[in-house]
């Protein structure tokens, strides 16, 4: 489930947690549970992969259509911005 801030800096938290770079991941979905293992590569060819993350199939659903939300958002406003 995709949370907003809830007033006790929720937002400012997650955003301290340490990144990884990533530029490949692998996904397995299934009825009740999804895993997403997310990993890089130099060279096009050897993947070492990093984490992996598992939630209910139903959250992943929504995490996809959040990312496609704003990835179109930003496109538009980008476009709006280049006009």
């Amino acid at each position: 489930m995709a949370q907003l801030d809830d007033g006790q800096g929720s937002i400012t938290e997650a955003q301290q947690l340490p990144a990884v770079f990533i530029n490949r991941f692998f996904l397995s979905v299934g009825p009740i549970l999804t895993r997403i293992s997310f990993g890089e590569t130099i060279d096009g060819t050897d993947v070492t992969f990093r984490t992996a993350i598992i939630m209910p199939t139903s959250d992943a659903k929504e995490l996809a259509d959040l990312i496609y939300g704003l990835a179109a958002k930003n496109s538009r406003e980008t476009a709006a911005e280049g006009e």
